[in-house]
């Protein structure tokens, strides 16, 4: 008796949650109306800019070693190749 009280229960609590009507109004996608955007378009560097925030150029090759738990050395040596304008997207 009391299993079917709560699958009553549960099947009534369901059919009234089903019944709620859809809202009229749209979702809020963006409450700023493109402050953000046009923040990082004024703080954003000059086209044809290749140097970091740091000031330094980008380097050309890229080297590090470290150890790892089990005694090891790992040594990594990259080339950085960099377009001719500088220009990324």
């Amino acid at each position: 008796m009391k299993r079917m009280r709560r699958i009553s229960i549960l099947l009534l609590t369901a059919l009234l949650l089903a019944c709620v009507p859809t809202p009229d109004t749209e979702y809020i996608v963006n409450k700023t109306d493109g402050i953000l955007e046009s923040r990082i378009r004024e703080t954003a560097a000059p086209e044809g800019d290749a140097v970091p925030t740091g000031g330094q150029p980008f380097p050309d090759r890229w080297e590090t070693t470290f150890d790892t738990s089990g005694g090891g050395i790992v040594t990594g040596n990259a080339a950085i190749l960099q377009k001719a304008d500088g220009v990324y997207p």
